[in-house]
């Protein structure tokens, strides 16, 4: 299994984003948990859309998902892509 870069270095120049996690929903759908200071705005979604599609090499649909605290590692390592498609 090849596990993607996604593109974090280009995240803050977009906006303050703290930790994320990319957790793919369906074969074309990410849900993108992001922990921030607050949420983005429209145009820095708009922005951040194109990174992660360009990184990941496909026009995954993304809903945002926003967090205040940071995510909790499963098994005591933090993932920052999971997938909840079967294969």
């Amino acid at each position: 299994m090849i596990w993607p870069l996604v593109g974090f270095a280009e995240y803050g120049a977009i906006a303050p984003i703290r930790q994320y996690q990319m957790v793919q929903t369906a074969v074309d759908a990410l849900e993108l948990r992001l922990v921030v200071e607050r949420p983005l705005s429209a145009a820095e979604e708009a922005a951040f859309i194109p990174v992660v599609q360009r990184a990941l090499g496909h026009p995954f649909a993304l809903r945002f998902d926003y967090r205040d605290r940071l995510l909790p590692a499963a098994s005591g390592k933090f993932e920052e892509f999971l997938s909840l498609v079967a294969d």
